[in-house]
């Protein structure tokens, strides 16, 4: 695994550039490495919203599952919140709320909505 990640590294950075590279390795650590999302800077929200869906600030954590099609409806939506499968910058969520700030709404373990 470590040989797959270094062999990676390399080919993007060789592809893309340094610049790039860091900017990749920062996002994949919020998006799956645990690291807090404000540590990303404004060029790592960029990119990042280049490659997920996202959702407007100030719109509820079901109106935001429903417009970037992680959820098929309101009611599934609430029932997700409700079994603890949703969670915004880290924080489960048990119930809707509007996401005032920008952050990182997660739905399980891999689909990810930027809130900016």
């Amino acid at each position: 695994r470590a040989l797959q990640k270094t062999l990676a590294r390399e080919v993007t950075e060789i592809v893309h550039g340094r610049e790039r590279r860091e900017t990749v390795e920062r996002v994949t650590n919020v998006l799956f490495g645990g690291a807090e999302f404000s540590s990303l800077g404004s060029a790592d929200i960029d990119a990042l919203a280049d490659e997920i869906p996202g959702a407007a600030i100030n719109s509820t954590a079901i109106e935001s599952l429903v417009a970037c099609g992680a959820s098929q409806s309101n009611g599934e939506a609430r029932r997700l919140l409700e079994g603890g499968a949703v969670s915004f910058n880290g924080r489960k969520l048990s119930a809707d709320e509007t996401l005032s700030s920008p952050g990182l709404l997660k739905k399980g373990k891999n689909v990810f909505i930027l809130v900016n």
